[in-house]
């Protein structure tokens, strides 16, 4: 089955970068609005692919374990999943202050999560996770995610 969307996100950053001329720290809000393409097969494993306007590109492809429990208004879903993040592009240009900075490429990545779906009404559902991502290789992500939510559905 393929599922089509767009998601819009808004977090914190705080980076702690091993600096060769010493410690440094810095603190940053983020704001991204993506396309999405996800395939989930009937045996569970999916792949996705994500697409941020003016940022690099990422592909996923993981497996997840699910048991659903049915509660008195919807249901509950529990999972846990193991993920493979891949860098397609290189890094990306920033403009600050009228300089340009390129970003390094994102690299690739494994991301293990756990995390709960639920469902509350036929229009409302939660959904909560907290991930670990490790770098593979020379240049990957690495660290925690925390990300919780509600949908509507109009």
């Amino acid at each position: 089955m393929w599922r089509f969307g767009l998601t819009g996100s808004a977090g914190w950053l705080h980076v702690e970068p091993e600096a060769i001329d010493g410690y440094r720290a810095t603190a940053g809000n983020t704001y991204r609005v993506s396309g999405y393409a996800t395939y989930q097969s009937t045996a569970g494993w999916y792949a996705d692919n994500v697409l941020p306007f003016g940022n690099q590109v990422l592909g996923r492809l993981g497996v997840r374990l699910v048991r659903p429990f049915d509660i008195a208004n919807g249901r509950v879903t529990p999972y846990a999943a193991i993920d493979y993040l891949h860098a397609f592009s290189d890094g990306t240009n920033v403009n600050v202050g009228g300089i340009a900075f390129t970003s390094g490429k994102l690299g690739d990545a494994i991301r293990l999560s756990l995390g709960a779906n639920a469902t509350m009404t036929a229009r409302m559902s939660l959904y909560g996770r907290v991930s670990w991502s490790h770098d593979r290789g020379n240049a990957g992500m690495r660290g925690w995610l925390f990300n919780a939510g509600a949908r509507y559905v109009f």
